[in-house]
């Protein structure tokens, strides 16, 4: 990899995150309206998720070119986990803070989107041990443990943590759920949509972390793309009912954004599904993998597109065409690590030929 492409991969995250945070406090500051207070906010905070995204590839890029010196190794989880930390905290502070209902409803998802970015700063932790993976293969399941494999203990820790981060969202979206208001009705449901991105990266630190420990095996490959595609499945499903049994009511607008958590599940299964590729030895198709971050981008932002148009006419639509338009960003951040993969796998496979 030439230095004008792993600088090119680490600034598309960044460049998402600049966008997020430039539109999201645009939208906030050009009115004083509830709708703005919900979805500049949340815009905003979606940047938060770029910058964890922004250290997995920078941690992946490093390995690859020999340069994760131990001041990065220690800098790049460091903002991974701090971002999360300010954006969970930013979120229930707003929550706290106030009663009026817009920004109680931004504190709560703001808080969710908290979760997403310690979730992934978990998955950019596993990351580290990206060397270790291409070895990991089907034919080798069985070689004994290195000083560099992380232990089973650091495994499963990191697995326990990431759990306890999505168990925190279910439960959060259950309690919002259980209160009889349309704020926390809508919060709610996006959180309910936020816990299913959360479990989502349950199967992403679970096949980093199997890989390089050399714990991969035939089960995980099937368990963990499936538990991505339930979770994109469930949290799609659950939009689509919002849209079509809550027709006509304010609160329907929240299941537009729960489609765009879907479908950043569906980039999050890419990752998931290209890594057990991988493991597979199944080195062309996984070439392709690339195209789906383009794909889900590009559908956040031609759904919000519609909106944005659709909000002219009925207010609601404005908070969802804004977060869709974060999410799309969101997105296409995850399109420079699934490209380093698959130049990873195809290293790979070169290794192997000539071997």
């Amino acid at each position: 990899m030439n230095s004008t492409i792993s600088v090119l991969f680490r600034g598309i995250p960044l460049a998402m995150a600049l966008l997020c945070f430039v539109f999201g406090g645009y939208v906030f500051l050009a009115g004083d309206d509830p709708t703005r207070y919900i979805a500049g906010p949340v815009v905003f905070f979606l940047g938060s998720i770029c910058i964890v995204l922004y250290t997995m590839v920078s941690t992946v890029i490093r390995q690859i070119k020999g340069s994760y010196t131990p001041f990065m190794k220690f800098f790049l989880p460091l903002l991974a986990y701090g971002i999360g930390a300010i954006t969970l905290i930013a979120g229930i502070v707003m929550a706290a803070v106030t009663r009026r209902p817009d920004v109680l409803t931004a504190g709560h998802i703001t808080a969710g989107i908290g979760l997403i970015a310690l979730c992934a700063a978990v998955a950019s932790t596993a990351s580290a041990r990206y060397k270790l993976m291409p070895a990991s293969r089907t034919e080798t399941s069985q070689q004994p443990q290195t000083e560099q494999t992380p232990s089973t203990g650091k495994q499963k820790t990191l697995i326990i943590v990431t759990i306890v981060f999505a168990v925190i969202a279910w439960i959060w979206a259950i309690v919002l759920l259980a209160r009889n208001t349309d704020q926390h009705f809508i919060a709610g449901s996006i959180m309910g949509g936020i816990a299913c991105t959360c479990t989502c990266l349950i199967a992403l630190v679970s096949t980093f972390t199997r890989l390089a420990g050399n714990a991969y095996d035939e089960n995980e490959k099937v368990k963990w793309p499936k538990l991505a595609l339930l979770m994109a499945g469930v949290a799609v499903l659950w939009g689509l009912g919002l849209l079509i049994f809550r027709a006509g009511q304010a609160s329907n607008f929240a299941g537009y954004v729960l489609l765009g958590l879907g479908i950043f599940c569906i980039g999050i299964l890419s990752v998931v599904d290209q890594l057990a590729r991988m493991w597979q030895g199944k080195y062309p198709s996984v070439s392709r993998i690339p195209v789906v971050p383009v794909l889900t981008a590009l559908v956040c932002l031609f759904l919000a597109a519609f909106l944005f148009e659709g909000a002219l006419f009925s207010p609601k639509y404005f908070i969802s065409a804004r977060i869709l338009t974060g999410l799309g960003a969101v997105c296409f951040a995850l399109f420079p690590l699934v490209s380093i993969l698959e130049n990873g796998a195809q290293n790979a496979n070169d290794i192997q030929i000539k071997s």
